[in-house]
């Protein structure tokens, strides 16, 4: 068959970027936009963390449970953090008391937890609400749970494990797996702007707004400083997509929504190339992982082993559209001096490995490095890293954030 090249040209991969700028503006300004920029209300006053939380962490395969426990900024235990296979399966509607019961078994199992704030990571849209909580905006990722969306994700859970298992919960904090990562980033040495990126079986990044930017807030929230904002990114719909992307997202589940998650992440990687080459041995559900394979696993130059190549080359040239589309909106509306920036990136596809194309980190650290240095901002010092036990930390950094800033309200009453 002839070879398919999915590289992008350097020029694309800067105007694309400047086009995620206009859509983020655009997200920030208004409602129900392409990036819809959903706004998360904790407010980041302080990177000292003390106190005890309970944390679920619900991805798009798997669910975690812990009790996590912070002094003097630091995280002195994490307990139960061993992640538990969701038994929901893709394309079938879930029952929503057994959703609610997973979850609550595991939390239970972290030990004493009565009477602890709650910082959930729940890695689905949802619209985040003044008291911490968040609003089920849909499911995507190809999962559904009955009778959910349209409700409050926190209040929900409490709700439940109160009266099923007589377990009081307080200060349910929602906050998007992105969103959890840059907050974890927040332990680390300070930056000038740091994001939250997951590439795995979805994609997503998120980013630290001062409220002024965001006009859509209402007047009364201006004054809350820097606000972690989840982008909601990958339902970025760039121009650069091919025939074979268009097809899959006419053939999946939700076609028309999350179009740039479909051309980049880790589940639908497979599926791009089964389009192009419907009769190379990769089984479409094995998604990123199942090319990759495929690529080590075959020795020839064929035009199937270069064109899947070029295929993975694309998916990081996708992601550093997504990181400079973030640095250039940082430092054209938040801070023009910034120097320094920190991505905190977690997901099974960002931190793989093959033994032909080595690190998929790194082809997106050297996408990056170029498209930087065609801009002239080589100068800047970008730090592409992963903080272990981010979504637990994260949520844990939410709810603790959410708590003390209810405790300071009741004294200033």
């Amino acid at each position: 068959m002839a070879y398919i090249d999915f590289r992008l040209a350097t020029e694309t991969i800067l105007q694309q970027a400047s086009e995620l700028v206009w859509r983020i503006t655009d997200g920030l300004a208004k409602p129900a936009q392409q990036l819809k920029c959903l706004p998360t209300f904790v407010t980041i006053k302080q990177s000292r963390f003390n106190g005890d939380a309970c944390v679920l962490d619900l991805g798009g395969s798997n669910l975690r449970a812990a009790k996590v426990v912070f002094r003097d900024g630091k995280v002195f235990a994490i307990s139960r953090a061993l992640p538990i296979q969701m038994p929901w399966k893709r394309g079938i509607s879930y029952n929503k008391i057994d959703y609610l019961e997973k979850q609550a078994d595991a939390l239970i199992n972290c030990g004493h937890i009565q009477d602890l704030p709650l910082g959930y990571c729940f890695s689905f849209p949802a619209d985040g609400l003044t008291n911490g909580d968040a609003q089920l905006i849909h499911w995507t990722k190809g999962l559904h749970v009955n009778d959910t969306e349209g409700q409050l994700v926190g209040k929900t859970f409490i709700d439940y494990i109160s009266r099923v298992h007589q377990v009081e919960l307080t200060h349910p904090t929602v906050i998007n797996d992105t969103v959890a990562s840059l907050l974890a980033g927040l332990t680390l040495p300070i930056t000038d702007a740091t994001f939250g990126l997951i590439a795995g079986t979805g994609f997503n990044t998120a980013a630290l707004i001062p409220a002024q930017l965001i006009a859509k807030l209402p007047d009364q929230h201006s004054h809350l400083g820097e606000m972690p904002v989840n982008l909601e990114s990958g339902n970025f719909n760039p121009s650069c997509l091919t025939e074979f992307d268009s097809l899959v997202d006419q053939e999946s589940e939700n076609p028309g929504m999350q179009v740039f998650e479909k051309a980049v992440s880790g589940m639908y990687l497979a599926r791009i190339f089964h389009a192009a080459y419907p009769d190379a041995a990769v089984d479409p559900k094995q998604g990123a992982k199942g090319v990759m394979q495929f690529i080590d696993s075959n020795s020839s130059a064929s035009a199937e082993v270069c064109s899947a190549i070029s295929l993975m080359i694309r998916a990081a040239q996708l992601i550093s559209i997504q990181m400079l589309g973030l640095i250039e909106h940082h430092l054209t509306y938040v801070n023009p001096k910034a120097k320094t920036f920190r991505f905190v990136c977690e997901g099974g596809l960002f931190w793989a490995s093959g033994h032909k194309l080595g690190g998929f980190n790194q082809l997106v650290t050297d996408s990056l490095d170029d498209v930087l240095a065609v801009k002239g901002w080589q100068a800047l010092a970008v730090d592409i890293c992963k903080v272990e036990q981010a979504n637990l930390k994260g949520a844990a950094i939410a709810a603790l954030a959410n708590k003390q800033a209810a405790v300071q309200l009741q004294h200033s009453a």
